[in-house]
């Protein structure tokens, strides 16, 4: 990792008299940067690029999980998986610019840092309305709805923030809670689709990475 060094080297004096009365240059503080070597940067990304070569295990997205379609764009953070269940429309959307990593346990010096996943699914049961909730897997692989919404149709993900007003389910019962997670369960965001999610977040990642790192490389040279 780069970091910004600013050394500073500050003259001591005994007092203010004696600042005022000391040569300029003796007054002056010493700013010196060290230069940027645009070799050295590059030869650091080549690097970490024939790591990642030599150790890394190539990420594969698959374009089929079960009933689900999945569309992914390589250089884009979306992810999609579309499905038909009963007659509704199932669209699974994440995006992993809002999965944070998450920090290996204490004292587990083997665990890396994951992505944590978070994503939102949108029903569509053929009326005007879709149901959307905001969901993410904690770490015990358990799925957590965080908020619930409804919205028309011709509404994007991206507009959702500003259009739908998305309710706290912290509000709701635990009884309708729970039923809110067997709905999700019947259209197959069960267990088995947690599991592959975390993957699918870590693959994405990890392909993104390379991506980036050779974006990277091939903007520094010249």
């Amino acid at each position: 990792m780069l970091g910004r060094l600013v050394p500073v080297l500050r003259q001591a004096t005994r007092g203010v008299m004696a600042v005022r009365q000391a040569p300029l240059a003796a007054r002056t503080l010493s700013q010196a940067r060290p230069s940027f070597d645009r070799l050295r940067l590059l030869d650091m990304i080549e690097q970490e690029i024939q790591d990642e070569q030599t150790n890394g295990v190539a990420a594969e997205i698959p374009a089929v999980y079960g009933d689900f379609q999945i569309s992914h764009v390589a250089g884009t953070p979306q992810v999609k998986l579309t499905a038909n269940k009963d007659g509704d429309k199932v669209t699974v959307l994440l995006n992993i610019n809002e999965c944070p990593m998450e920090e290996a346990s204490e004292g587990d010096e083997d665990s890396e840092s994951v992505p944590a996943p978070h994503f939102s699914v949108e029903i569509e049961n053929g009326k005007s309305l879709t149901m959307v909730m905001d969901c993410s897997i904690e770490s015990s692989g358990d799925l957590v709805i965080t908020r619930a919404g409804f919205h028309n149709k011709g509404v994007s993900a991206a507009d959702r923030y500003d259009k739908v007003y998305m309710n706290e389910v912290d509000f709701l019962s635990d009884e309708l809670y729970t039923s809110m997670i067997e709905y999700l369960d019947e259209k197959g965001i069960d267990g088995d689709m947690y599991s592959f999610i975390e993957g699918l977040v870590a693959d994405k990642e990890y392909s993104e990475y390379l991506k980036w790192l050779n974006d990277a490389k091939s903007f520094l040279s010249r």
